[in-house]
């Protein structure tokens, strides 16, 4: 009987480290995920900072820069690319709809980091 009970005494005993391993696991890889959807949240911000203050310009002279339509089809969300192309293939452009795209990009690119935002909210909780 003693024998019996100084195994399941060591069964139990083991058990505990092991738990203790995959719990840090699971904590580390969850800060992991934070601090990586964090950090691509950040650099989003700043392309998206850096299209938005090219945007006006750029709609105004209907000259796009290579460096703003590689961001937005490189970063950009679905739905930005999808705003910015069918911008690009309207043929009746004006100022109401140049002002229009400049508003649906921004609207757009704010999406994109509230998802960001969701992802990191949805972990933590």
């Amino acid at each position: 009987m003693e024998v019996l009970n100084i195994l399941l005494g060591a069964g139990i005993a083991s058990i505990v480290p092991v738990l203790t391993l995959i719990l840090n696991n699971s904590r580390w890889k969850k800060e992991r995920r934070i601090e990586h959807l964090r950090k691509k949240h950040e650099k989003l911000e700043k392309i998206y900072l850096t299209i938005n203050e090219a945007l006006p310009q750029a709609v105004a002279n209907n000259s796009y820069p290579s460096t703003i339509t590689s961001l937005i089809t490189t970063y950009g969300s679905e739905r930005v690319k999808e705003t910015f192309k069918d911008f690009m293939l309207d043929k009746g452009k004006d100022v109401k709809k140049g002002k229009e795209f400049i508003y649906s990009m921004s609207s757009a690119a704010n999406e994109h980091l509230l998802e960001i935002d969701r992802k990191i909210e949805d972990i933590l909780t």
